[in-house]
């Protein structure tokens, strides 16, 4: 009698077994997509959230939390912690690594981890598309600045590899040049804006134009006077530097802020 009457409680619970496994068969990306459809964030955020519950080692359910933080409600900072997550289960995935950036760069005072961000994810580019380098080196180049001129050379760098892949990327050319400019690698820079144009970037032309008329009227100006607040002993350069519309002006700089 006894055994008998367990036999419908083991049958419950093969059941709800069974149906806990098939609960997490049915997350997918495709899931989320009637979601993205109707643009119903909440209810993309509470599938996205039901996902990791039920499969918490799946980088892919983490991926679309993050993207769901930041696509349904501009919340980089909890958008960090799902792509955190996701590229720690697959760091093969420079998608990831690329979005974590960005939701870093909308919070103030991570500079620091941006940059961190994008050496970490240099390091696991060992599948990485031409693309993937590309964008890379766009997010290196974006987080340059004339006070920390490194972001520039590791933009050079991953734009490099990815012309190894494509060489006839005319915009990756051109942003490599844009790179070599903002370190007064003026030579380099208008081989490449040469080639971009060579490959019908009309952009790749301007900044050829451009950079070469500044470079010539440089030459011919006569030397400017010391600027205020500049001080005998202090380095001081003068350079070009460009809009991204294919003008170039004239800039004067000191200490380490020259490239």
């Amino acid at each position: 009698m006894k055994s008998r009457m367990q036999l419908p409680v083991v049958a419950a619970l093969l059941t709800v077994a069974a149906s806990a496994v098939h609960a997490q068969q049915s997350y997918s990306e495709a899931g989320e997509k009637p979601y993205i459809d109707r643009k119903d964030w909440r209810g993309l955020l509470a599938y996205t959230q039901a996902w990791t519950r039920a499969e918490p080692k799946d980088p892919v359910a983490w991926y679309g939390m993050g993207m769901t933080y930041i696509v349904g409600f501009n919340e980089p900072r909890d958008a960090a912690e799902a792509f955190r997550r996701a590229v720690e289960l697959r760091p093969e995935w420079p998608q990831a690594w690329a979005h974590l950036a960005t939701a870093y760069s909308n919070l103030p005072g991570r500079h620091d981890d941006v940059l961190r961000t994008l050496r970490e994810e240099r390091q696991h580019m060992s599948h990485a598309s031409s693309d993937d380098w590309f964008f890379l080196g766009l997010n290196f180049d974006n987080n340059g600045s004339i006070m920390d001129h490194e972001p520039y050379r590791e933009a050079i760098s991953a734009y490099t590899e990815s012309l190894k892949m494509n060489p006839n990327g005319a915009e990756t050319w051109n942003n490599r040049g844009t790179a070599e400019g903002s370190l007064g690698n003026y030579t380099a820079a208008l081989s490449d804006f040469q080639r971009a144009s060579q490959l019908g970037l009309a952009l790749g032309t301007k900044n050829y134009n451009g950079l070469k008329q500044a470079l010539a009227a440089q030459a011919n100006a006569a030397p400017s006077p010391p600027r205020p607040g500049f001080f005998p002993g202090i380095k001081t350069c003068n350079v070009l530097v460009g809009d991204g519309h294919g003008n170039w002006h004239p800039e004067t700089r000191s200490g380490s802020s020259c490239p």
